[in-house]
């Protein structure tokens, strides 16, 4: 974000923010038109701690910039598993 289009770190997560609620309502809009088709979207917005700004490793429940630590994904399988198990 910084190298391409200058934003301030100290607004990263508020852009994040932003930008992740737009994805969010996306996800819930596909998940109710394309419902009946077994298609289902979890809302795991919550669900892992926020990495600290400015790093590139393990921090919260990140292992970097894009995958969850093993106790991250452990914290999405728990949040997955109710909506999963109700498709059988």
């Amino acid at each position: 974000m910084n190298d391409i289009y200058r934003i301030p770190a100290a607004d990263w997560d508020a852009l994040c923010d932003v930008l992740n609620g737009m994805l969010q309502t996306l996800m819930r809009n596909l998940g109710q038109k394309y419902g009946a088709r077994n298609a289902i979207v979890v809302d795991t917005e919550g669900t892992l701690t926020r990495a600290e700004p400015g790093t590139s490793g393990v921090s919260g429940d990140w292992e970097n910039e894009i995958h969850p630590t093993p106790h991250g994904y452990s914290l999405l399988a728990k949040a997955w598993r109710g909506p999963i198990d109700a498709l059988t």
